[in-house]
């Protein structure tokens, strides 16, 4: 059993955490430039996915962990939710317009993590309309500050991981909340527009 398929067993504090602050701010992004067929990569509990869906009923949660997603569906029967590897979506290319991801990317921690990484950001790329907006967070720290199943992201790090073909159009720091309602989680959150349809990454799964 993964990390997180246990933790959503036995943490209590998922089922009541507050949505996200970036949520929101991603919501107000979203809504300005039109963007309306979303995806949450890695929604966990659907905390953050049903604030999204209030404005954008077209959005699909995605998460590896099977027990997060029975407590979406708990938290909200219309979330149109799929289990699945972030580094291999089953969705084909340029099929969304917006793509949210909170918390997602510092769980790569094994040996590997940064080509994990680079996978998940091909996919994200890969499905993503060109003129697309990512609006993307990852663990503010230094390396050695995190704990063993958490990868903290310095700001040459952050600077690092989004491919070419998506233009960062924001950068900032900010405080908070985790997936049990903690603050002082502190993120680096930043805005993408894809600038160019990507040819050389083949979809898992076609519809």
């Amino acid at each position: 059993m993964t990390r997180w398929q246990q933790f959503y067993l036995e943490d209590q504090r998922v089922l009541t955490a507050p949505p996200s602050d970036t949520v929101r701010y991603a919501l107000d992004v979203f809504k300005q430039a039109g963007k309306t067929t979303l995806l949450d990569l890695g929604c966990g509990t659907g905390r953050d996915t049903t604030i999204l869906s209030a404005s954008n009923p077209k959005i699909c949660g995605v998460d590896a962990a099977h027990s997060g997603l029975v407590l979406a569906k708990d938290r909200n029967p219309g979330l149109g939710l799929v289990e699945a590897d972030a580094r291999q979506l089953p969705f084909r290319d340029e099929y969304f317009d917006g793509i949210y991801c909170f918390g997602l990317m510092h769980e790569f921690v094994e040996e590997g993590a940064k080509g994990n990484v680079l996978k998940v950001m091909q996919e994200i790329a890969r499905t993503l309309k060109t003129s697309g907006l990512l609006v993307l967070t990852t663990l503010a720290g230094e390396p050695e500050q995190g704990l063993p199943h958490l990868q903290m992201f310095t700001e040459a790090m952050f600077d690092e991981i989004h491919p070419t073909s998506l233009e960062r159009l924001e950068k900032s720091l900010h405080d908070d909340i985790g997936c049990t309602g903690l603050r002082g989680y502190k993120v680096w959150r930043g805005v993408y527009r894809k600038n160019q349809a990507v040819k050389d990454v083949q979809p898992y799964v076609t519809e």
